[in-house]
């Protein structure tokens, strides 16, 4: 999914993405900060679908499959229904992600 059709927010979480600029003072992006993730893991053996999202939810989602993340995130906002839990990104019921390869 572009970063324009998501409207700057987080693929997962849905949170409004800022851009940000690292130096020495501030080394570390914001929670909010804007990144890049690969949906599944290209340690894995991943596809290198990635998809824009808050440095907070990549940093989470670590080496995480998306059904594992839907998990953690289904737990942290209370719905134990994991099937029923969707990433911001998938409500407008458009599933495709946009490949982009370095």
């Amino acid at each position: 999914m572009s970063q324009a059709k998501n409207n700057r927010k987080c693929y997962y979480c849905g949170q409004k993405l800022v851009e940000y600029t690292c130096s020495r003072s501030h080394p570390v992006p914001p929670d909010n900060g804007y990144t890049r993730d690969h949906i599944d893991p290209r340690a894995n053996g991943g596809s290198g679908k990635t998809v824009a999202c808050c440095f907070k939810c990549n940093r989470d989602k670590g080496m995480l499959s998306a059904e594992e993340f839907r998990a953690v995130l289904a737990l942290r906002s209370g719905r134990l229904t994991m099937p029923n839990f969707v990433f911001f990104g998938e409500k407008d019921g458009n599933n495709s992600v946009t490949c982009e390869t370095p």
